[in-house]
């Protein structure tokens, strides 16, 4: 194996890893930053810092990719998840919709 073949196998990793990450981020920064800047209790706080994650999956379809009712599958744009599944190898010729290019993806991810 080349050098150029080693770069690309870790370049493949980062980029995954990124995109895993960045999904994580996106939907645990909205409790993080209502526990830290509000005076709600624990409870309510979980409940408002959450509701992120269940529109996530309740409305984006991302769970069933190009399923759902036509007004509410346009949603699954705006969650980080539908382009993290974009960049899967497997499931990306199987989803409709996905950017054509990688640094696209990645700039909507």
């Amino acid at each position: 194996m080349g050098m150029h073949q080693l770069g690309d196998r870790y370049h493949e990793r980062s980029v995954f890893f990124f995109a895993l990450m960045f999904n994580i981020v996106a939907l645990t920064f909205p409790l993080i930053f209502i526990a830290l800047y509000s005076t709600l209790p624990v409870e309510l706080v979980q409940m408002v810092g959450f509701t992120p994650f269940l529109f996530m999956i309740f409305f984006s379809t991302t769970f069933s990719p190009g399923a759902g009712v036509a007004g509410i599958k346009a949603v699954r744009y705006l969650f980080p998840r539908f382009y993290l599944w974009c960049e899967l190898p497997g499931v990306k010729d199987d989803m409709e919709d996905c950017p054509e290019d990688r640094i696209e993806n990645m700039i909507y991810l």
